[in-house]
């Protein structure tokens, strides 16, 4: 299977083209746009860490195994985000009870496949393909799910409930959380090798053109060995599927 996923496992969420006029500059018209993306970001990351599981060979089990732990780094980093800025903002308006369990709901099993994965590459654990996929098909439906369920809360509808400069500055706040995420060189080209450019180049929206060059073309050299297995170069051009 290519590793730009033909009949993926996971199911990404639509994107609407063309994008809203004023997408670069409307909070309420982009915040979920701009979530659907990294969402959709780490719906690629899983396909591919499903899909290629199996197909690794020997040389390439520390590579597959910090790819792995750099989605998961991500992601917990990701959801402390939500849990600590957006959802408390949007509980003013939208009842996020549903979200806060789905998150608790994989988390057990997506802690179980981080262990696992960090033994590996520390060499206490032998890889083992067919238990990395068992590990992800644990969790994998109950993120996918939550991470498409998650979009409708973030609606215009429900966006323009809310006064606008309360909602910039919770924008901003998480643009600060993101900003000062670890790992420059692990979730920076994990995000940059995993989303389209090509189609959405409008996104982030808040990102200086600046950084967005440094997150595409630098990043990604830094660990080729755990980017061989994305779907996309740093540039968003598909890449060959993965093959041993």
């Amino acid at each position: 299977m290519p590793s730009t996923g033909a009949s993926p496992r996971y199911r990404l969420i639509e994107i609407h083209r063309p994008l809203p006029a004023d997408y670069a500059t409307n909070h309420v018209a982009n915040f979920g746009i701009e979530m659907s993306c990294i969402h959709n970001v780490f719906i690629r990351a899983l396909n591919s860490l499903w899909v290629n599981a199996p197909l690794v060979n020997p040389a390439d089990e520390l590579g597959f195994a910090g790819y792995a732990s750099t989605f998961c780094e991500i992601l917990h980093f990701h959801h402390h985000g939500e849990e600590d800025i957006i959802f408390p903002f949007l509980e003013k308006q939208v009842s996020m009870q549903e979200n806060v369990a789905q998150h608790a709901a994989m988390l057990a099993g997506l802690d179980a496949f981080a262990e696992y994965m960090q033994n590996v590459a520390n060499g206490s654990e032998k890889y083992d393909g067919l238990r990395v996929k068992g590990l992800i098909e644990i969790f994998g439906d109950v993120l996918t799910d939550h991470l498409h369920a998650e979009i409708p809360t973030l609606s215009p509808e429900n966006l323009a409930k809310f006064d606008y400069k309360e909602l910039s500055d919770m924008v901003a706040q998480h643009n600060k959380h993101i900003q000062d995420m670890p790992g420059k060189f692990t979730i920076f080209p994990l995000v940059a090798t995993h989303h389209p450019w090509n189609e959405i180049p409008e996104w982030p929206a808040d990102m200086p053109g600046p950084v967005k060059f440094f997150i595409k073309y630098i990043t990604p050299l830094r660990y080729p060995s755990y980017w061989k297995f994305a779907p996309f170069n740093g540039r968003g051009q598909p890449q060959p599927a993965y093959s041993p």
